[in-house]
């Protein structure tokens, strides 16, 4: 473990899609202050039929836990969100 309590993981040997533990995954706080929203915004998007941010997210544990957000997939996301 880095400091900071980042973990370090190593890189795969193949460009496909990213396993799963070498995905950054962040909390709602994490999120919003990158992108500068609120965490209402954050929850309103979340509850928004359709968008597809619901199935983006994790719960850990499931099915009711903490949500955590990939990040690359969140930005994506994004994007796709302000082009459409």
């Amino acid at each position: 473990m880095e400091p900071g309590g980042a973990i370090q993981t190593e890189a795969s040997t193949h460009t496909e899609e990213p396993m799963i533990s070498e995905v950054e995954f962040v909390t709602i706080n994490d999120v919003c202050a990158r992108y500068s929203i609120s965490r209402a915004t954050f929850y309103r998007m979340l509850k928004e039929k359709g968008t597809g941010l619901r199935a983006l997210v994790v719960r850990v544990p499931p099915p009711r836990g903490r949500i955590r957000v990939p990040v690359v997939e969140f930005e994506a996301w994004l994007k796709r969100r302000q082009a459409g």
